[in-house]
Order: C-alpha cells, then sequence, then structure tokens
C-alpha cells in the first residue's frame, strides 16, 4: 500500500500530474534490526537482557557462561520504535521555516532521509539518546565504543551536512561536517566516555549566512527553492557498539562469568584469550587499552619514561627519564600539582573570568594521585561525581565577585583534559609552533595527548608540559604560560606550560664535572670541581689532596718510576684526575 509523504503539497488533479499506486499484492517485510524482534502488533522492540536476536528470529537466551553484548544497530528503517532513542526535529531563525507537523527525518525502509517542504536555510535534526556504554569509568581516554553510520548527500548548492555529540551539562561538539554532495560513504567515530550522550546528525540546504547576500534571489527565513527541493540528506545504517540501552545482536563468551550487568569483566591489566577464553595477564611491561580488551593485541607497552600503573589498566609518568645521550632527570622533586592561571579574560556584557589549570606531573603514580578539579557551586549529593573531574590535568573557569555584590569567587565548568602521556622528549625543536629552539638543549618536553577528534582539532588535542633547567630557581619552580599565548594555547587544541625549576636539571655525574688540579705546594695540591652550568657548586669544595709523583724517564734508568720527594714549591706537577 502505497500513501503520499507528508504533507501533501502536490495536486492530482492537474494535467499530467502523478498518481497513487494501486494496491499490489502482499510481499514479506523487511527484517527487524538486529537485537530486536517482531512484537504481535506488527512493530519491532528490542530484546530484553539476557536475550538476544540477529533481527530474523524471535529473541532466545544466550547460553551459559555468555551474556548479551548490546548495541544499537539500524540497518532497517520501517519505522523508528519509540524505544529506540530517535527523535527528530526542525530549526530556523523563524517559525515559519518549519511549519507542518511532519517528521524532519522520514523513514524510507532501507534507508532514512530528511523531508521535504521545509525552509532552505532550516536544520533538519536527527538526534539518538544513549543511555551510556559498558566499562569502568576511567582516567584515560581510551575506546569505549565505536559510531559509524553510511551516510550520502544529494545537492544543487552549499549544503552541510553536520555529525555532533552532545553530553549532559556540556556544550554540543561539532565532530565532523561535510559540505556539497557527497557520494555514500562509512564515517567511523570512537568514543571514549562512558557516560550519557546524544549523538546529532543535522542537515541543511543552504547556510544562511551565505543564502542572506543572494538577494536577487529575495532569499529569507521562509524561502523555499524550486531548485534545492530534491535536496537530501540520507542515512543507510546506523552502528554503535557497547551500549548501556539496546538489544544484542549476538552474545559473548564471559571467562568469569556473567551477571545480570552482562560478563563478569577480567581483573584490571588482563585480556581474554580468544583461544582458551580465559583471563590472561598482560605481558611485563604493558597495559590493557581499550574498554573491551579482546586478543593480547589489546595490550600496548609504555613507552621510555612511563610504567604501568599500579593495576596495570594505563601507562603513568615515572616521573624518571634518561636521554639518548645517557643524561638521567629524577623529576620527583617537582611531583607536586601545579596551578597556573590564564590572562583575565571578558565577556561580552563584561563579566571578568579566568582558566586556572591543576596540574600533576606524576599524576597515576604510586605516591601521586591524580589532579582534580571541581567548582564551588552547590549541587544535589548524587551530581557531585558528575562534576567533579581528575585527569593529570584539568582546568577550571573562575569568575572573581562582581564589585559590591559580596560574594565569593566562582569556580565552574570543570573540564578534564581527557588525555594519555606519551614519552618525555628531549627535543629541542617546536611542538606544535608553541616551543621556543632558545636554549633548550636540556628541555624535556611531557607530552599528552588525546585520541578524541572534533572539527575544530581534527589531530586531537594535546599538551605539552616543558621542563627547563634553571639552577637559579628556588624551591619548586616556577610555572608559566607562553606570552603569545597567555591562555595556555593559541589555537584551542594545543596548550603549553614551561616549568623552570631546578630539579628540571639532570642529575649530577662524578663525569660531568671538570676537574682542576693547582700546583703542588709542600707536598700537597688543591683540586677543585668544576660543575656544569646547569648545577650548584659542589658541597665542600675545592679538596686538598697529597701530591702525586709524576712518571719521567731517563736513558741511565729507562722506564723507572722515580722516588724523588715531592718538586719544590716553585715546580709544576702534571695535571692529573681524581
Amino acid at each position: 500500500q502505497y500513501a503520499w509523504i507528508e504533507p501533501h503539497i502536490c495536486s492530482e488533479n492537474l494535467p499530467g500530474a502523478a498518481t497513487i499506486p494501486l494496491f499490489t499484492e502482499s510481499e514479506d517485510c523487511p527484517p527487524c534490526n538486529p537485537g530486536m524482534q517482531m512484537g504481535s502488533n506488527g512493530t519491532c522492540a528490542f530484546c530484553e537482557a539476557p536475550l538476544f536476536s540477529d533481527g530474523s528470529a524471535p529473541c532466545e537466551e544466550c547460553p551459559a557462561s555468555t551474556a548479551p553484548e548490546t548495541s544499537l544497530t539500524f540497518n532497517w528503517w520501517n519505522n523508528l520504535p519509540p524505544d529506540s532513542g530517535f527523535s527528530s526535529n526542525c530549526l530556523t531563525v523563524s517559525d515559519l521555516g518549519c511549519r507542518g507537523n511532519t517528521d524532519a527525518w522520514q523513514p524510507a525502509v532501507e534507508y532514512i532521509q530528511s523531508n521535504s517542504g521545509f525552509a532552505d536555510d532550516s536544520y533538519l535534526v536527527l538526534s539518538l539518546d544513549i543511555e551510556g556504554f559498558r566499562g569502568e569509568k576511567g582516567r584515560k581516554a581510551s575506546p569505549v565504543a565505536q559510531v559509524s553510520f553510511v551516510f550520502e548527500m544529494s545537492c544543487v548548492d552549499n549544503c552541510s551536512f553536520f555529525f555532533m555529540q552532545e553530553k549532559p551539562q556540556q556544550d554540543t561538539t561539532v565532530i565532523n561536517t561535510w559540505q556539497k554532495a557527497q557520494p555514500r560513504q562509512l564515517y567511523t567515530y570512537n568514543a571514549v566516555d562512558t557516560g550519557p550522550v546524544s549523538f546529532i546528525w543535522a542537515f541543511q540546504k543552504y547556510s544562511w549566512d551565505f543564502a542572506n547576500a543572494d538577494v536577487d534571489e529575495g532569499f529569507g527565513s521562509n524561502f523555499r527553492s524550486k531548485a534545492r527541493r530534491k535536496d537530501y540528506a540520507r542515512i543507510y545504517s546506523v552502528n554503535i557498539t557497547n551500549t548501556v540501552n539496546g538489544g544484542a545482536p549476538v552474545c559473548k563468551a564471559c571467562p568469569k562469568g556473567a551477571d545480570p550487568q552482562g560478563c563478569v569483566p577480567c581483573p584490571k591489566g588482563q585480556y581474554v584469550d580468544p583461544d582458551s577464553t580465559q583471563c590472561t595477564p598482560c605481558p611485563a611491561g604493558m597495559v590493557v587499552h581499550g574498554a573491551n580488551p579482546w586478543g593480547v593485541e589489546s595490550c600496548v607497552r609504555c613507552g621510555e619514561g612511563l610504567q604501568p600503573s599500579q593495576d596495570r589498566s594505563e601507562c603513568v609518568s615515572s616521573c624518571a627519564f634518561t636521554s639518548s645521550d645517557g643524561k638521567e632527570y629524577d623529576f620527583h622533586g617537582l611531583s607536586s600539582f601545579r596551578l597556573a592561571e590564564g590572562s583575565r579574560l571578558f565577556t561580552g556584557s563584561g563579566v571578568q573570568y579566568y582558566h586556572l589549570f591543576n596540574i600533576s606531573l606524576c599524576g597515576g603514580a604510586e605516591t601521586q594521585s591524580l589532579a582534580s578539579c571541581q567548582p564551588n557551586i552547590t549541587v544535589p549529593d548524587d551530581e557531585v561525581s558528575a562534576t567533579r573531574v581528575s585527569s593529570a590535568i584539568c582546568r577550571l573557569t573562575v569568575l572573581p565577585p562582581m564589585p559590591g555584590d559580596g560574594g565569593g569567587v566562582m569556580a565552574v565548568q570543570p573540564v578534564s583534559s581527557q588525555v594519555t602521556p606519551l614519552p618525555p622528549t628531549p627535543l629541542s625543536v617546536s611542538i606544535n609552533g608553541l616551543i621556543s629552539t632558545t636554549d633548550t638543549s636540556l628541555d624535556v618536553h611531557f607530552v599528552y595527548a588525546s585520541e578524541s577528534s572534533t572539527e575544530a582539532c581534527p589531530d586531537g588535542r594535546s599538551t605539552v608540559i616543558t621542563l627547563h633547567c634553571d639552577a637559579s630557581q628556588q624551591g619548586n619552580g616556577t610555572l608559566e604560560l607562553p606570552p603569545s599565548c597567555v591562555d595556555g594555547t593559541c589555537d584551542g587544541c594545543n596548550y603549553h606550560f614551561v616549568l623552570h625549576a631546578r630539579q628540571a636539571c639532570p642529575v649530577c655525574r662524578d663525569d660531568d664535572f671538570t676537574k682542576v688540579t693547582g700546583e703542588c705546594v709542600d707536598g700537597e695540591q688543591i683540586v677543585h670541581r668544576i660543575p656544569p652550568r646547569y648545577a650548584p657548586p659542589p658541597a665542600h669544595d675545592p679538596h686538598v689532596h697529597p701530591c702525586v709523583s709524576a712518571t719521567v724517564s731517563s736513558s741511565k734508568t729507562p722506564n723507572r718510576r722515580s722516588t724523588a720527594k715531592p718538586a719544590p714549591s716553585n715546580g709544576r706537577c702534571g695535571l692529573v684526575n681524581y
């Protein structure tokens, strides 16, 4: 049976007008999506735990020692079940641009498509709400799920297609954008947070800013161009793994058994051996990477200057480093928390604020916890953990009190860097264009890199902490932000901090000192130990040592050591090392 697409804007009475096709013979309906089964009312619904289905058969219970592997998989678009998490709406600068009761996205069996009948500048939004992802909320930014979808775009002008995500108490983040017509293609994105999230797809036929200049065409907030009437975006499939909500298309083996929440996870630092389906510790010096460790490839080796954490779940800084030329560094004296304030900034209404960074150089090591950022505004007890963030580096937005309001300082919007430490590097070259190459021969850079990317930061985000050797510094040194980037960043993606400290200098070894021996006077000579430029003078210097007899040769007594007494005071002994 066929029905007109709503809203029905075409006339059937004009000459040559298309007519609705007649009834056809019944044909088999497409199967339900994986993890679903067909109900008695003819609609698909998710299998309840611990059941599973591939979509073509009724839900059945998982075998013993297995658990349903929940996901959200949509390959067929007969309709959008109420519990699917999908919703659609239209956004525009004018209410007229979205008038009508039609959904912004229309299921069409093999795909879901942006609907027609809306103003060209309207955003046609499709949202998918996810309760969260399975796995322990960790400190490292490792993938917990994979989001993939197949889409295409057809348009005559500057259409746009956006993929975004929205998390509670955070702004919407644009992950990627496509412009103009696009062939059918697959896009994949790794999610790194276990918390609730909404993934959003939005299609716009014509950019408002671009169209607003097209005065000859008479573009307005309610304009509907005939040329763009057939523009569309189509999504053929969506697959999101490891979700809390949804259904299970398959069951997975559980080495430690199963409970109502799914498989009992392997102990930290262990992976599932696919041959024996047993939990197996990662090899020495390696840690588990990822929320679903399956196979030894889930283990990764910690780099130079890094070590496995106590539970072997992540690599953390060892606060020690040896450079390729043999210089040894010990940064344990710099392991205390560091605070850095960005430059004072102002909103459009004149409200002052600045960013406060909390840094833990040895965060995650046995003797040092991670840096923590927590707002000081009142929140319900059950939301405290959701607003506190912990990481090697985190940031708060601080609002000083307004003149005359009698209030205190407000700390809001805690942001975790969600970064993974990389091996320290002594490179004396520019990193991300932020580090000066002047007098950096002894500098060591701690680099923290994020695994998640956004449209603004397609290569991810990074933070560089440069430890600069400065023997003149007292105490724990001075933490500075680059003069050209007074808020720690020039592009919002790469942050840079410089710590000037004497503890950032290499550890002095005996052969690092230049030893100078004075003249032999009355059987004694003074030995000076001159330190390298980065080291303070040694204690108890200089030293007085007995003179050492020199080796002489004679034609009468060849190759014999002199037994004479030390030379007189006006004589010289050769320079020797002690």
